[in-house]
This record gives structure tokens, sequence and C-alpha cells, in this order.
């Protein structure tokens, strides 16, 4: 049978993996393919009777400084002296191919020596660099969500908001994964220099899989984004002139969200009304709903213009249900198995039996 003239293999690696690409070039050099061509992804190998070896290493004094800029051309020079020749710079790697006609000695020949100068400081950095930005932007996602009056529940009111969270949280937590195996890799990468033994080589399909991380990354980021565009808009307050007030919902798989908001000259009337699909859900909103109250900045964020108050139990029917005031102003509380609803009005008696039924009968004509 003919042998093809040329084979296209999916190809992309990322710097820690150089022993990976290393050794995958060497098994298709034995098969009598030589490497050709590198391309984004993928790389282009031809037929040869006697294939030219490769030898690939992490690519360094990348920085356009002088000193790094000297570095790397007296490397390369030296590299092109002992008969290799730089095919490709990809992913972070240096691709060299021997001369033609030459059978060159491997450019690193001395594991210690390669261990010092090659992988050393090029593992701690890259595992640094990712465990850095891990950390660091979760941190900062959580701090700055409940630092600017968030709860921890509010994503959950907004698919939109829910998914992007989402995505972006799992585009972290894979930051710190990546890291925490980069600093296991050079573990042992430096337990193997110490007992005399040749580097670790990473598995090949897991070592493809972080070659194409940064897009994989790049989808997600697109995603969220996406996400985030469609969600333009969500919850938008809508003015009921029948009813002189403002009215916004949201809708989402863990709950809905009703609020209802009218303003007058001596008060205004709030609604706020939460179904939700777990019970733990529920308790979680009713009790920072409560813990609100006693928060005087918090209140003011949240546009509930009276001074903080310490909500009382009280019977009136529901499974549970808390009243407060401040001056001519009540406040209810209450949670009846996964609803919770919390209501202030100006000079209503919100305990009051005919009241409560009143405002029973106006929510639900309002969310018609």
């Amino acid at each position: 049978m003919a042998q093809t003239d040329k084979r296209i293999r999916w190809f992309h690696y990322s710097t820690e993996d150089a022993k990976a690409a290393q050794a995958e070039l060497d098994q298709l050099a034995a098969e009598g393919w030589e490497l050709a061509e590198l391309g984004l992804e993928e790389a282009t190998f031809r037929p040869a009777s006697s294939p030219r070896p490769c030898w690939v290493e992490p690519a360094r004094w990348r920085s356009m400084g002088r000193k790094d800029t000297e570095r790397r051309a007296d490397y390369l020079e030296l590299c092109d002296e002992a008969g290799w020749d730089l095919l490709d710079e990809s992913g972070g790697l240096w691709f060299f191919q021997a001369k033609p006609g030459t059978d060159p000695a491997p450019v690193q020949t001395d594991g210690t020596v390669e261990w010092t100068s090659v992988w050393k400081k090029i593992l701690f950095n890259q595992a640094f660099n990712l465990l850095f930005l891990g950390i660091f932007w979760t941190l900062h996602f959580w701090v700055q969500f409940v630092w600017k009056g968030f709860f921890l529940w509010e994503p959950l009111l907004s698919n939109t908001a829910l998914g992007a969270t989402v995505l972006f949280q799992v585009l972290l937590l894979a930051e710190l994964i990546y890291g925490a195996y980069l600093l296991s890799y050079r573990r042992r990468c430096r337990r193997a220099v110490a007992a005399g033994e040749s580097f670790p080589v990473p598995g090949r399909w897991g070592a493809r899989l972080r070659g194409v991380s940064k897009l994989g990354a790049g989808a997600v980021l697109v995603g969220a984004f996406l996400l985030l565009l469609t969600g333009v808009g969500e919850g938008q307050a809508e003015y009921l002139k029948d009813h002189a007030g403002y009215t916004r919902q949201r809708r989402s798989v863990f709950a809905e969200q009703w609020t209802y908001r009218q303003f007058q000259s001596h008060g205004s009337l709030w609604v706020e009304s939460y179904t939700c699909r777990f019970s733990w859900l529920a308790e979680l909103i009713c009790g920072d709903l409560l813990a609100l109250e006693g928060d005087g900045e918090a209140l003011e964020k949240d546009l509930h213009y009276h001074a903080p108050v310490t909500p009382a139990p009280a019977e009136l029917g529901f499974d549970r249900a808390w009243t407060y005031h401040d001056g001519e102003l009540s406040g209810l509380i209450l949670q009846n198995g996964t609803q919770v609803v919390r209501i202030e009005a100006p000079d209503i008696d919100l305990t009051n039996p005919d009241i409560l039924i009143e405002l029973r009968q106006r929510i639900l004509k309002l969310t018609e």
C-alpha cells in the first residue's frame, strides 16, 4: 500500500508538557514520520527513511529587554553550532530539529543542569501565577459581592446571573487545580533529578487537554459574557399607572421574586415576595431580611428609609412572622412554607387580620 505524503495531527502542548511533546515526536520518528510544520493547534509530518530528530524545551528569555534578547540570541547560536535548527516556537516551547545529514547530541544532556537552568524557575512561575490569579479573583469576587451589600442568595434569583457566576467560578476553580498540578509535577521533577532518573513524562491526553486550556478558558469567558448580555434589562422596574407604583419581577430555577413599591407623601408601601423551590432557600432569605432590619447602612442602600429596628415574633397564622415599627411605619416579615414576604407601610396595623386579608388579595391582583 502506498504511503501518504503527509500526516496532520492535533499537536499543541503547553510549556510544562514539553516532555510529552518530545515523547510523541520520538514515537512518530520511530514510525518513520518527520516533523515538517507546526500550526496553531496541529502539526504536519512527512514520511522519511531517516527522520531528523527533534528536541523540545520551554522557550526562555522572551522579553524584549536587551539582556534577554542577547541571552536568547547566544543560546540559539550555540544550538545552531551544535547542529540544531530552531524550527518553530509554539505554545511557549522551542522546537529544534537536527540539521540535514546530522545526528547531534540532545540539547540538554545533564538532568541536574536542565532542572536548574530550565525547569525549576519556569514551573514555579507558572504555578504561582495560576494560583495567585485563582485565589485573588475568587476572594476579590466574593469580598466585593458581600462588601457592596449583596446577599449570597441573590444570584439564585436570576438564571443569567447564576449561569455567569457559575461559569466564572468554574474557571477560577480550574485555575487553582491547574496550579496545584504544576506544583505536583515540579515536585516529581525535582525528586527524579535528585534520584538520577529521567524527567517524568506527562500523559499525552492530559497534556493535550492542557494545551487547549487557554481556548477553553476563553470560551468560558465568552459564554459568561453572552449570558450577562442576554440578561440586560432583566428585573427592571415597571410603572403600574393604575396602582401608582412600581413593580419588578424576576424568575429563576430556584425562586421567583416579586417587588412592589408605591410612593406616598407620608411614606411608601413596600411589598417583597419570594416564592422559593426549596425550604432552605426560603429560610436563608428570611434570616437575611430579618438581619437587614437591624443594619442602618444596609437599610439605606436598600432604600428602606427608617431607623434600624429589631423585629419581634408574632403569631399571625403563618409558619413564622415578625413585626417591627418605626414611628408611623409598620413592618411585617413572614415565612409560610417556601414563601417569604416583607411588607412595610405607613399608618397600617399589619397585625390586623382584616388588613392582612386585604393585602393578600391586593398582592394576588398585582401579580396576575
